[in-house]
């Protein structure tokens, strides 16, 4: 039977297995999710950031001040709400990630090892909207 423990358990040690492929780097797991959303997404304020990816406010707020402040990261202030700032990820960003992505597919690899390509699909459906429950 599936429990939230064996979801904690599992989550626990895929970050604790990331942190260790992205140490390399000198990313966070945290940074290297928000690079990843913005690549994969475009820009967008730390608000939106915030509905995408399960982090706490305080938590992206120093996640995107360390990547801004290594370059990885861009800010643009609206001109026409000088409050609202759009993110995206800089070229050197960019390039870092397209590093990364050996590190991320291997790191899947051994995940998913011996999982049928069907059932690891439905898996990922499962987990999908469980996370969509959850929020």
């Amino acid at each position: 039977m599936l429990t939230s423990w064996t979801l904690a358990d599992l989550g626990a040690l895929i970050e604790r297995q990331l942190a260790d492929a992205l140490r390399p780097s000198g990313l966070t797991p945290a940074q290297y999710r928000v690079l990843v959303l913005l690549l994969e997404r475009g820009p967008m304020t730390a608000t939106t950031l915030s509905r995408h990816i399960v982090l706490e406010q305080s938590l992206i707020s120093r996640t995107v001040q360390r990547l801004y402040e290594r370059g990885l990261l861009s800010r643009k202030r609206s001109r026409t709400d000088r409050r609202t700032v759009s993110l995206s990820v800089t070229a050197t960003g960019t390039e870092l990630i397209g590093e990364l992505q050996q590190t991320q597919q291997e790191l899947e690899g051994r995940l998913t090892r011996g999982i049928p390509p069907e059932r690891l699909q439905d898996a990922i459906q499962i987990l999908e909207a469980m996370t969509v429950n959850a929020r």
